[in-house]
């Protein structure tokens, strides 16, 4: 879960350091969506760390229930469906972003022209 929470880190600051017409265009039109969806992300995520911790310190040698068991396998659930919804959005940032840089022609650098 801590590699999940990275991840998001990490789509976050590209989303939040791009630049150009179609992200301004995506931040003008779904900031509130989006911001939304990484707060339900992270939360979701830091509930599933704590079940995780609750379930191991319920269980024990002498435990007959399977609760714990139980505890760690909807933490797991969660994680992998908050997962599958941070590919999705990161997949979309990373699109936006090409796409800005695909139609935004870019010169070659002064030292490169004259080769």
């Amino acid at each position: 879960m801590s590699l999940i929470a990275g991840f998001a880190g990490t789509a976050i600051a590209q989303y939040g350091s791009s630049s150009g017409p179609i992200v301004n265009a995506l931040r003008g039109r779904f900031s509130r969506t989006i911001r939304r969806n990484w707060i339900s992300i992270t939360s979701w995520l830091l509930i599933c760390a704590v079940l995780c911790i609750v379930a191991m310190s319920i269980d024990g040698e002498k435990a007959n229930t399977r609760g714990s068991q139980w505890i760690f396998e909807a933490a797991l659930a969660v994680a992998v469906m908050k997962f599958t919804r941070l590919i999705f959005l990161f997949n979309l940032i990373l699109k936006t972003v090409d796409a800005d840089s695909n139609a935004t022609p870019k010169s070659k650098p002064p030292a490169m022209r004259d080769f």
